[in-house]
């Protein structure tokens, strides 16, 4: 699944290995905290749990799975264990 284009609803794991859902339809650009710009997947952080509602943001996402595909918040326990 990590080949897909992502969207909106997608779980996602970025750089840093911090899992996010996307919230956006589309990419934007996002000002970094050291002063570089770029255009990123932008959403909020679920793993790990000292940064969950954070926001998140990826480049390049590597997409794990699709909200409407877990069913319960062990699924999304699970989802982000298997980082």
């Amino acid at each position: 699944m990590s080949d897909a284009t992502p969207k909106k609803g997608d779980i996602a794991v970025c750089s840093l290995g911090r899992t996010g859902v996307i919230t956006d339809c589309d990419a934007r650009e996002v000002n970094y905290g050291d002063g570089n710009k770029g255009v990123a997947w932008v959403g909020k952080t679920i793993s790990p749990e000292e940064f969950f509602g954070r926001p998140w943001s990826s480049r390049n996402p590597r997409i794990i799975g699709h909200i409407s595909d877990l069913t319960t918040i062990e699924d999304l326990r699970q989802s982000s264990s298997e980082t």
